[in-house]
């Protein structure tokens, strides 16, 4: 610890998606005191939102959109939303790449679409969004 007992770290653990209550002791520089343990801080870990997101193709007056970019891993499920609003679905592919079809028609217009990124342990991202028009 530094002046004051101020202190930081990185771990050499790595840890799964999930969430993960850490705790700190502090030892004495000669190793004969020890405190009790601090109170837990809370890390989650959790997939990436995802990234690289971009219209394919143009859509046409009651059509769909085609968006595709890139997720956090292989496998995670990957959800389109035009606001609150579920539009469309898929699974990210070998280095979480992923090109969904909305499976919501839309009119003339511009949208924001987001996405998110859920991994297997159903840990959720925050959002990522694009513009797309119909």
């Amino acid at each position: 610890a530094g002046a004051g007992g101020a202190f930081d770290f990185a771990t050499t653990a790595t840890f799964a998606d999930g969430t993960y209550h850490l705790t700190a002791t502090d030892t004495s520089a000669d190793g004969t005191q020890t405190s009790g343990q601090s109170t837990a801080a809370t890390a989650i870990v959790g997939s990436l939102a995802p990234t690289g997101l971009a219209q394919q193709g143009t859509s046409t007056n009651g059509g769909t959109i085609e968006i595709a970019g890139t997720g956090d891993a292989s496998g995670d499920t990957i959800k389109l939303y035009n606001g609150a609003t579920l539009v469309g679905s898929g699974t990210a592919g070998v280095g979480g790449a992923f090109d969904i079809t909305t499976t919501a028609t839309f009119a003339d217009g511009t949208y924001h679409l987001t996405a998110t990124d859920t991994s297997a342990d159903g840990t959720q991202t925050s959002t990522a969004s694009t513009a797309a028009t119909a």
